[in-house]
């Protein structure tokens, strides 16, 4: 049973990805970014939207890379090499910024990011290795 749809955005640049770090309840994590689908709104529209929610960015150019399933949601992965704009954490995550929650955009280089804790694993092992293609 498919419970939704997602887009996971993999912002490169540099041979650096963009992660959201995370420090939330004293644990300290990275995650991509990205979100849900919303109603009547297409794939590509939700990875702009997402985009520009979460960093301030203004996409310029991306392409979907793969598609996968995971408990029941499809996940839809974009690569996104052309943006332009100021970098910041925007919309919900800058709302829910507090001490104990904290949300940093971080550009990190790719051969650095084996060594994080970069969540969800699976995406992380499947991002790494379509990335290192």
């Amino acid at each position: 049973m498919i419970k939704g749809q997602g887009v996971s955005l993999i912002f490169i640049k540099d041979q650096k990805i963009l992660l959201m770090y995370r420090l939330k309840k004293g644990v300290e994590y990275y995650t991509f970014l990205g979100g849900g689908v919303e109603e009547g709104e297409t794939i590509e529209q939700a990875a702009t939207r997402e985009a520009k929610e979460e960093t301030s960015l203004d996409v310029k150019n991306f392409k979907k890379l793969w598609e996968s399933e995971n408990q029941g949601r499809i996940e839809h992965y974009f690569l996104i090499d052309k943006f332009e704009g100021s970098l910041k954490v925007a919309g919900p995550e800058a709302d829910r910024q507090s001490k104990d929650n904290v949300y940093r955009l971080e550009w990190v280089s790719l051969e650095d990011t084996s060594g994080l804790n970069l969540q969800p694993k699976y995406m992380k092992e499947t991002v790494m290795k379509e990335l290192a293609q």
